[in-house]
């Protein structure tokens, strides 16, 4: 829902109609504030909620306002002379905090009118609007979250790019989600031009040409995140980002994170966790094998599988609920107004309260094997892009053949084990740790990799195994398995909570009773401990209790 289409209820002086002034106790701001607090988080009735708050008292107007307009959205069918009548400093400027451009590039993504509405002749992206309404976003300044979705940016003009860069530099919140950088030299201009990065979410990202500068990847300045969101991505690969994110810096911390992973390059993965391991007290980790590289690269496990939800909660609120991908129409929980009711930690469809990809996505990375279509006439966009950041050609050259250079998922698996057993990771903090891995040849990698993460700070230990296909349930090493969860499990201390969920469209028409004999003995080393809470699909084979 856009803001404006209720603002005719407000004056131009800001004040609400005076026939609904009411005299109300003499009560403090504070309690006020906090009464309207608590109804952000009253759920589909929230806006409604908010704007009857908003109308009631001018006591109770400005903390209303503060919620209902803390975000514009802007689109490509936004109407610009209305909200550039609304967004003054005498009305509606003042509240807003948090800035989302969307280019409405997918039409499956949006409703209505907005379904492809960002797309000109032929299809292609048509980001002019942006520039369009460079002075309407000029008007706006403080802005403590930047989040640019849906778009192609070599697509936007250069003038209207450096804009965005330079008058939101100051933002402390980044989401990127569903852009097309064009080459990766982009994406890195784009994150170094947030100094004061404290939280940064990237999802769905692409860029087809490792054009990086090293000097974009030596970044010497600190990086201290509250949050950090890696999530699922199309065309695109985490290891420069790493490689980015490590730099020559002296201090790196983050205090909550989200990475997905789907790559065969795991020692980038491996530098990233030993990096940030010291300072996280929240990881969420998925892994699914879907790059070029892996065996199941062309699996679809989108399927709905059994859910697995085991009763205790975790931790429901701080920065990490910011890991979760935006909803535009929602009105959200506290101070985050695009996140979700929190789910109990194994449910499919929200993964310790964050909304995830659960499953393989087929892949298309660029790579045309039909060598007819080759042609002069090929109609893509230039990869490069005028404003890159300079650098040698053969470094670039040497970027790009590292970049599609794609290790079997075998062989990624041992060199993972390996270097994990030469190098452990040894200085942990983490609290909480919630992994989910889809089955491949690279799982037990994964096992091995969050069970090194242990540590005599974790409170909680959540393992989630999927198996989308039944052949993957019977051939999978449960002694691996046994042996790498039963010799971590000392590594916590006294009173940590470990949970193991096994999911798996295997149809298994036998008794509780047998089943649990079945897990007792694949899992027996698990079962003799009797510290793992086990469920398979929505069956509890053993409670568990606390070490």
């Amino acid at each position: 829902m856009e803001v404006g289409e209720h603002i005719e209820d407000v004056k131009p002086d800001g004040d609400p109609p005076s026939q609904n002034l009411r005299r109300l106790p003499n009560l403090s701001q504070e309690i006020y504030d906090s009464f309207i607090d608590m109804l952000n988080s009253s759920g589909p009735t929230a806006r409604a909620d908010l704007q009857a708050c908003a109308l009631t008292c001018r006591a109770w107007l400005h903390r209303s306002r503060s919620i209902l307009y803390r975000r514009i959205r802007l689109k490509p069918l936004t109407n610009i002379e209305h909200f550039s009548e609304i967004y003054t400093p005498e009305r509606l400027l003042p509240y807003v905090r948090e800035v989302a451009i969307s280019g409405c590039l997918m039409p499956h993504t949006y409703h209505g009118r907005d379904a492809d509405s960002g797309l000109g002749l032929g299809g292609q992206p048509d980001h002019a609007w942006i520039t369009v309404i460079v002075p309407l976003l000029a008007r706006f300044s403080n802005i403590e979250w930047l989040v640019l979705n849906d778009l192609s940016w070599g697509d936007i003009e250069t003038s209207t790019r450096h804009f965005l860069l330079t008058h939101f530099s100051s933002a402390p919140r980044v989401t990127l989600s569903a852009i097309d950088f064009w080459n990766s030299n982009q994406l890195f201009r784009t994150l170094q031009s947030f100094p004061r990065l404290a939280g940064l979410s990237l999802e769905s990202i692409s860029w087809h040409k490792a054009n990086h500068s090293m000097r974009q990847l030596t970044r010497p300045e600190p990086l201290t995140l509250r949050y950090l969101h890696l999530g699922h991505t199309e065309f695109a690969r985490y290891g420069p980002f790493v490689r980015w994110m490590i730099g020559n810096r002296d201090t790196v911390t983050v205090d909550e994170a989200l990475i997905t992973w789907e790559d065969t390059e795991i020692r980038s993965l491996v530098d990233l966790m030993r990096t940030i391991a010291p300072s996280l007290k929240l990881l969420v980790y998925q892994q699914s094998a879907t790059l070029p590289g892996s065996r199941f690269a062309t699996m679809n496990t989108q399927a709905a599988m059994p859910g697995a939800a085991i009763q205790p909660a975790v931790h429901n609120g701080g920065q990490a609920a910011a890991l979760a991908p935006i909803h535009d129409d929602h009105i959200g929980q506290g101070e985050l107004p695009h996140v979700v009711a929190p789910a109990n930690i194994l449910d499919d469809h929200a993964f310790g309260g964050f909304h995830v990809h659960l499953g393989v996505q087929d892949h298309d990375f660029g790579f045309d094997d039909d060598d007819d279509d080759d042609d002069d006439s090929d109609s893509s966009p230039p990869l490069e892009l005028d404003d890159d950041e300079p650098e040698d050609p053969e470094v670039i050259e040497k970027n790009d053949e590292e970049n599609t250079d794609f290790v079997r998922e075998d062989e990624a698996n041992q060199r993972g084990l390996e270097l994990l057993r030469l190098a452990p990771i040894e200085r942990s903090a983490i609290a909480r740790i919630l992994a989910r891995i889809v089955w491949s040849t690279m799982a037990p990698f994964g096992i091995k990799l969050v069970c090194q993460l242990l540590s005599t700070r974790t409170k909680l230990f959540s393992l989630t195994l999927l198996f989308p296909a039944a052949h993957l349930w019977h051939t999978a090493d449960w002694g691996t398995i046994d042996a790498m969860l039963d010799d971590a499990t000392p590594r916590a201390p006294s009173g940590t909570l470990f949970v193991l969920a096994l999911q798996s469209n295997t149809q298994v028409n036998i008794s509780w009773e047998d089943l649990r004999k079945v897990m007792a003995a694949k899992l027996p080393r698990l079962f003799e401990r009797r510290v793992w809470g086990v469920r398979f699909g929505k069956t509890v084979l053993w409670p568990g209790c606390t070490v």
